[in-house]
């Protein structure tokens, strides 16, 4: 049995802020498990050009496809995320958006919009995001969703995203990517008091007879391994692996835990529901002239039912 302060799941955009600064700032024995390969075996995760490759690299997107969406034509959505240290933000095309203000209205004191930006704004010094240069077709565009009534933005940051256009924040800097798993680990260093483990899945969560998260179970190759919490463990394996192994752990929906026979820790319905992606939606064009933009780096955004949540 392996024994810790705190076990980080998940060596992603979160994972590697909260292990680099919860290391850095406490004497905490800190473990994080990535389910992924160490990214230094992959330096395509640290240019700006390497996001082409890495999005081909089936060791470093875990592919995967929704059911079939019955407002999608009964098609299957790809759901691929990154499994390498820094997450799907060490393959994604590096955009940094911290989202819309009224995103942040339904939650809780605390978690709203102006109590987030500090942390926004910290994390932001290490990242440090830029913007690509204007070129005239990023112009061209800019102006034709003028003229259709979008508003010119030049801060896709300040939380108001409706009805606008502008160039996207990116986490680049000249031809290196800034994700967090080089800005808060790898930059700095990596502190004594904090483990890595790659490759790591997690299978399950061990609980007390409390419910209180007491440790985890997970595999490195085929070797069991198991280690203990004696303050908490943090999960940050992103918005598809997070509710999976939360009911694999016991915590989720009765119905479901029931049907694969997985004895229920906590009854919890909202596990699992509730996803909010942004699929895409390809369009090609034929161009008089070639194409000056190579990145994600114009964004415009639109609703199309006022009245609706965002």
């Amino acid at each position: 049995m392996e024994c810790y302060d705190v076990i980080i799941i998940g060596g992603g955009s979160a994972g590697c802020v909260l292990a680099g600064e919860l290391a850095r700032h406490t004497d905490q024995k800190i473990l994080l498990l990535e389910s992924g390969p160490q990214a230094e075996d992959h330096p395509e995760t640290f240019t700006v050009e390497g996001y082409k490759k890495a999005f081909l690299n089936d060791e470093l997107m875990w592919e995967r496809f929704s059911t079939p969406q019955p407002h999608a034509g009964k098609q299957r959505v790809f759901m691929g995320t990154g499994g390498v240290l820094g997450g799907s933000g060490a393959v994604n095309g590096m955009v940094y958006t911290r989202g819309d203000r009224r995103d942040y209205d339904a939650w809780p004191e605390g978690w709203r919009w102006s109590d987030m930006l500090p942390a926004f704004e910290a994390i932001e010094k290490k990242i440090r995001p830029n913007k690509r240069d204007a070129t005239p077709w990023t112009e061209a565009c800019t102006q034709a969703a003028r003229q259709v009534g979008f508003r010119h933005s030049e801060d896709l940051n300040d939380g108001e995203l409706s009805n606008v256009v502008g160039r996207e924040w990116m986490n680049f800097e000249g031809e290196h990517r800034r994700n967090s798993y080089l800005a808060f680990l790898r930059e700095p260093g990596v502190p004594d008091n904090l483990t890595i483990v790659s490759d790591a899945c997690v299978s399950r969560i061990v609980f007390d007879r409390d419910r209180n998260a007491s440790g985890v179970q997970y595999m490195v190759g085929d070797a069991r391994r198991e280690a203990s919490a004696s303050r908490e463990v943090v999960l940050c394996a992103g918005a598809l692996e997070t509710p999976k192994l939360l009911m694999l752990s016991g915590v989720g929906p009765e119905e479901q835990l029931r049907r694969f026979d997985i004895p229920p820790v906590w009854v919890q319905p909202q596990v699992g529901q509730n996803l909010h992606d942004h699929p895409n939606v390809p369009v090609f064009i034929r161009a008089e002239a070639e194409v000056d933009a190579f990145f994600p780096q114009l964004y415009s955004f639109f609703r199309t039912l006022p009245e609706a949540d965002l």
